[in-house]
């Protein structure tokens, strides 16, 4: 599926890369490296309007393995891992239970002392309210004329 938002950041993107000539990688394989989703997990961060949400894919742990927390205005994500058995005999591998740290910076919006977290069904999700300040006005109430 193409769009003209997508072919514009595609080709800043590609104009970057020739820039840069680092022998051969794309800005995309530079920006998100090899590492994610073995040693580091993948994750999405969602603008809902009244919070921020931090969506961490990490299949098979468990809620005690995390730790969250914020320093500095950076929200840290992190675990101690799980066990893994040095017997098994990975074909293909495209997701680890080992020890990992994520680091963002929160937004000046984010109402810190709000941040709560989920575990469920492999996804940690990290839920960052905003101050009521920054929440959009999503209803619009029409004249009648």
């Amino acid at each position: 599926m193409s769009s003209k938002k997508g072919d514009f950041f595609t080709s800043i993107f590609e104009s970057v890369s020739k820039e840069l000539g680092n022998a051969g990688k794309s800005l995309n394989e530079m920006l998100a490296p090899d590492d994610i989703g073995t040693k580091v997990p993948a994750i999405n961060i969602i603008d809902l309007n009244d919070r921020i949400e931090v969506q961490v894919a990490a299949p098979g742990m468990e809620k005690t393995n995390f730790s969250i927390n914020v320093e500095d205005d950076v929200l840290v994500i992190s675990s101690k891992g799980q066990e893994e058995s040095d017997k098994m005999n990975f074909v293909q591998r495209e997701f680890g239970f080992g020890p990992f740290k994520r680091s963002f910076e929160v937004p000046k919006e984010v109402n810190i002392g709000g941040i709560g977290a989920a575990y469920e069904k492999g996804l940690l999700k990290v839920t960052l309210p905003k101050k009521e300040e920054f929440i959009k006005e999503s209803k619009s109430d029409i004249e009648i004329w």
